[in-house]
């Protein structure tokens, strides 16, 4: 979780070395500390960043319950902004 410059509402990130991609840690991680987040935040929005190609992110993206929201652009990269609103 963390704040970025451009973000009103604060953000997940998550990176992981090849060998450990697609083992299911980041949805466990990042659904772990969502549900968490839900139960003792006030935060009513988290969004998410992703480069905008970058498939397996976006599909764990929507798997989690955030929604496309636009693309942006930063430091000369296209990312796809999504977005998960606060669940009690």
């Amino acid at each position: 979780m963390s704040n970025r410059w451009m973000m009103q509402n604060p953000d997940i990130d998550f990176a992981f070395l090849p060998e450990f991609q697609g083992c299911g840690y980041a949805y466990e991680a990042t659904q772990s500390i969502l549900s968490h987040l839900d139960a003792v935040s006030e935060k009513p929005t988290f969004v998410a960043m992703t480069l905008a190609h970058n498939q397996p992110s976006i599909r764990l993206l929507e798997r989690l319950g955030f929604d496309y929201v636009s693309e942006i652009v930063d430091h000369g990269e296209t990312l796809a902004l999504y977005q998960r609103e606060h669940r009690s």
